[in-house]
């Protein structure tokens, strides 16, 4: 029997620490998915951390159309469970230009925090980035 197994493989010289909201918003977007869709295209990109902040790798969850992307959780947790994350930042962009957090996106943070608990690793915050600036739940107060 064959089973699918997520692999991961990174390179250790190229991850950085990240000491704060900013450090999290420069890393997200410098991810060549953020960084040729910013404006056109919705992507949803998941970073893992370990329990000095240092970034583990960051991992593509999905790319969707203009207004929208579908995230699966499972893939989220599979990777930090791989990698032995201790947190997680979340990141998507609104091509739109708005910085507000739709229901859809407060649902699914609050979502993916939940199955994170079960693992005792902590969503540190969810970050909206669009070509001018960003919205962060944790400066917000939504995590």
């Amino acid at each position: 029997m064959i089973i699918n197994e997520v692999s991961i493989s990174y390179d250790k010289n190229f991850l950085c620490k990240i000491s704060g909201v900013l450090d999290a918003v420069d890393y997200c977007k410098s991810i060549p998915e953020f960084e040729t869709r910013m404006e056109y295209q919705e992507v949803f990109a998941a970073v893992y951390l370990d329990t000095a902040n240092n970034i583990l790798c960051h991992q593509i969850i999905s790319m969707g159309g203009i207004n929208a992307t579908v995230v699966d959780i499972r893939m989220i947790m599979a990777t930090a469970l791989k990698t032995l994350a201790t947190s997680i930042i979340l990141c998507h962009n609104h091509p739109s230009g708005s910085l507000s957090p739709s229901a859809a996106d407060v649902k699914l943070t609050n979502r993916i925090k939940e199955a994170a608990q079960l693992f005792d690793i902590q969503v540190v915050d969810h970050i909206i980035l669009t070509k001018k600036s960003f919205f962060s739940f944790s400066n917000d107060g939504k995590l």
